[in-house]
């Protein structure tokens, strides 16, 4: 240890300088407090990523809801007969709202749970 310290030393210009006891603590603790920065940080942006997922998989849920209440609610009309809709659009639209509503969940499952 007493070498590494000395290197460091003579690397920065302090040839002949015998490292003391003092010296070799502050570098260990310094070294340490930089770890243990590094750890906190890292463990910060986990749980703010935790917590922007907590909102888009909401955001998200709501979207889906919304949208499948607006398109139940144009199936529901055009079987009342309130709401002409042709056969084909009534068709296209069925098919693209299951098409979104899995795609959406697919890619929201794989971003919360992708490990």
């Amino acid at each position: 240890m007493e070498n590494k310290v000395l290197n460091k030393l003579n690397a920065l210009g302090g040839e002949g300088v015998s490292p003391s006891m003092a010296e070799e603590k502050e570098y260990t603790s310094t070294k340490a407090e930089m770890e243990i920065a590094s750890l906190k940080e890292d463990l910060d942006g986990r749980k703010q990523d935790r917590e922007q997922r907590k909102v888009f998989a909401l955001c998200i849920f709501w979207l889906v809801c919304v949208y499948l209440f607006v398109v139940l609610t144009a199936v529901y009309l055009v079987g009342l007969g309130l709401m002409a809709l042709n056969d084909i659009v009534l068709n296209v639209l069925l098919t693209t709202t299951t098409a979104n509503v899995i795609g959406i969940f697919i890619i929201v499952a794989k971003y919360l749970f992708h490990r």
